[in-house]
């Protein structure tokens, strides 16, 4: 019985290392879009702050931008992780025995982790936008 416990315990550890590894390289490879995204329209924010538009409204912006596809995508893979585990469980119980319950704390937390460092990453990109907004940057091609 210790030994189910101990192996147990490390495949908890590994699936949890592996979903910061995931979280991680998800969140770089989001800064590195938004970043580029951000390049790509430099004159169109540039023109937007020229006319007078604040770079809080434009930073913002590019917040919402990405928040909302990245809320509904977790709220998907929650959904679909809870689907999958609730199929195994009810495929893999024994018949007599009462599966055990859902970790939805676990699913929440793993959620939320992962909205956050999205919304970090992003935000790690938006002094980027300040050097997109210069004046000098509508003269520049």
């Amino acid at each position: 019985m210790a030994l189910t416990r101990s192996s147990s315990g490390g495949y908890t550890r590994a699936a949890l290392l592996m979903a910061i590894a995931v979280v991680l390289a998800g969140g770089l490879s989001l800064a590195v879009t938004t970043a580029d995204g951000i390049r790509e329209r430099h004159r169109a924010h540039s023109a937007l702050a020229a006319m007078g538009t604040p770079v809080r409204v434009l930073r913002r912006g590019a917040l919402l931008y990405t928040a909302l596809p990245l809320v509904l995508t977790i709220g998907l893979a929650v959904l679909v992780t809870a689907t999958s585990s609730w199929l195994l469980i009810g495929l893999s119980a024994s018949t007599g025995v009462a599966p055990p319950p859902l970790p939805w704390h676990g699913y929440a937390a793993i959620g939320a982790a992962t909205l956050v460092a999205c919304l970090l990453a992003t935000a790690a990109t938006l002094p980027f936008l300040r050097a997109v907004t210069r004046p000098d940057a509508l003269r520049i091609e």
